[in-house]
C-alpha cells in the first residue's frame, strides 16, 4: 500500500521532453494531502466500527443477561405457581379436614343433646307422674282428716246423728286433732247411749244439711269455687306446658292456706 510518504520521497529522473519539474511535484503534493485526508477518515471509521462492536458486543452481553433474567423469571414463576398450587391443595385439604371435624363435632353434640333431651323428657314424665300421685295422697289424706274433723265435731253437738251416719273410711294419721289439742273437746267419747235432745238448733243444722245434700246432687261447673287442690294441679297438668311451676305455685298456696287456717296441719 501506498503511503504519503513514498510520494513524497518518489524521485523522477530527467527525460527529454519529460513533464515539467515543478508541475508534478505540486501534483505530488496534492496526492500526498489527499492520502493523508483519507487516511486520517479510515482511521477514523475503523475506531468508529470498533467502537460499534464492543457496544454491539455489550448489548450482547446484555441481552443475555436479560435473556438468563428472563429464564429465571420463567423458573422463579414456575416455582411460585407450584408453590402456591401446593399450598393451595394443603389448604384445601386441611379445610375439608376442619369442615369434617366440625360436622363430626356437631353431630356427636346433636346426638349428646337429643339424648339428654331424651332423658330429662323421661325423667319429667316420671317427675310428673309420681307428682300427681303423691298430691293426690296428700289431698286425700287431708280431705279425710277434713271429713274425721267435721264428724268429730258432729257428733260432740249432735251425738243423735252419729247412730244415721254411715262411718267413714279410716284413714291413717298420727297428727292429734286441732280441737282437741285446743282443749276444746274431750279426746274420748262415752259409748253410753244418749238420748238426742230436740233442739232449736237441730233445726239451723238440718237445713243446710239439706242444703248440702242439693248441692252435691247438682253438676259441678267449671267455675265452681270449691274444686280441691287435686282437681286444678291435674287440670293444670292436662292443659299447661309449665306443669312444674304451675303445680308448685298451685301447692304452695294452698298449703300456705291450709297451714295459716290450721296451724297444727290438720
Amino acid at each position: 500500500m501506498i503511503t504519503p510518504q513514498d510520494i513524497e520521497q518518489k524521485v523522477f529522473t530527467s527525460a527529454l521532453k519529460g513533464y515539467k519539474r515543478e508541475e508534478v511535484d505540486k501534483f505530488l503534493d496534492e496526492i500526498m494531502m489527499g492520502m493523508e485526508s483519507l487516511l486520517a477518515e479510515n482511521e477514523r471509521l475503523k475506531k468508529n466500527v470498533a467502537d460499534l462492536q464492543a457496544e454491539i458486543q455489550e448489548h450482547k452481553q446484555n441481552e443475555s443477561s436479560v435473556m438468563e433474567t428472563i429464564e429465571q423469571a420463567k423458573s422463579l414463576m414456575s416455582d411460585i405457581s407450584e408453590s402456591a398450587e401446593k399450598r393451595a391443595e394443603v389448604i384445601i385439604k386441611n379445610a375439608h379436614a376442619d369442615a369434617s371435624r366440625i360436622v363430626q363435632d356437631a353431630r356427636e353434640s346433636v346426638a349428646n343433646l337429643t339424648s339428654q333431651s331424651d332423658t330429662m323428657k323421661s325423667h319429667l314424665n316420671t317427675f310428673r307422674s309420681n307428682y300427681k300421685k303423691l298430691l293426690k295422697q296428700e289431698l286425700n289424706r287431708i280431705d279425710g282428716v277434713q271429713n274425721d274433723l267435721f264428724a268429730d265435731l258432729r257428733s260432740d253437738f249432735y251425738p243423735g246423728t252419729e247412730l244415721e251416719e254411715e262411718p267413714a273410711p279410716a284413714v291413717e294419721n298420727d297428727m292429734q286433732d286441732p280441737a282437741i289439742a285446743a282443749g276444746l273437746f274431750s279426746e274420748t267419747i262415752s259409748d253410753e247411749p244418749v238420748a238426742p235432745v230436740r233442739t232449736p238448733m237441730d233445726d239451723l243444722f238440718s237445713e243446710p244439711v239439706a242444703v248440702q245434700a242439693d248441692v252435691a246432687d247438682e253438676e259441678p261447673t267449671e267455675n265452681m269455687t270449691d274444686k280441691t287442690l287435686t282437681d286444678l294441679v291435674l287440670e293444670q297438668g292436662e292443659t299447661s306446658p309449665d306443669f312444674d311451676e304451675n303445680a308448685k305455685t298451685i301447692v304452695m298456696n294452698g298449703s300456705e292456706a291450709f297451714l295459716h287456717q290450721n296451724p297444727d296441719g290438720r
